[in-house]
């Protein structure tokens, strides 16, 4: 929980910035752009595919997030790779 104004009001940020990236409303913060681009690309993955995984690629930290990013998937292909081997 975090003050984030004088009025002494308490927000629980954790709360709001997952609704925010899940594309709902969230009425202590002013997100709404932010929240509209979310609650679009949250439709077609996150809301359609909720037990999936979800990979975070920051622009700030592009190459270094790009090339972990690539290690794990390379290790997950390794592990599907020898359990269809294994199975046939």
């Amino acid at each position: 929980m975090v003050t984030m104004d004088n009025s002494n009001t308490t927000y629980d940020c954790v709360r709001i910035a997952t609704d925010t990236i899940q594309g709902f409303e969230v009425r202590e913060a002013s997100t709404c752009h932010f929240r509209e681009n979310c609650a679009f690309y949250a439709n077609p993955t996150t809301r359609k595919f909720p037990e999936k995984e979800i990979f975070v690629v920051r622009t700030e930290h592009l190459w270094d997030d790009v090339i972990v990013l690539e290690q794990a998937l390379r290790i997950v292909s390794r592990a599907v790779a020898n359990n269809s081997s294994d199975s046939g």
